[in-house]
């Protein structure tokens, strides 16, 4: 019996360092198209009365997060960023 020589996988090799890293961070991110009513919701706008306080945000804000979190399966990690 003659063993037949297995092909071996061809290796990938990266020729832009720098978009190759940059796809690395863009990885896993997502991006949501609200209107404008949802981002007025978004952040409690009642003060505190206390400097240096976090934000409060809405319910909109709070259901979206819940949803996607459960909908990704991502538990409690994730990172609100408002822009």
């Amino acid at each position: 019996m003659s063993k037949s020589k297995s092909k071996s996988k061809s290796k990938y090799r990266v020729s832009n360092w720098s978009e190759y890293d940059a796809s690395l961070k863009q990885r896993g991110s997502l991006t949501f198209w609200l209107s404008n009513e949802v981002i007025e919701q978004w952040v409690n706008q009642q003060r505190t009365g206390r400097r240096g306080a976090s934000n409060t945000y809405g319910d909109v804000a709070i259901e979206l997060m819940v949803t996607v979190s459960s909908l990704y399966g991502l538990g409690r990690v994730f990172k609100l960023v408002v822009s």
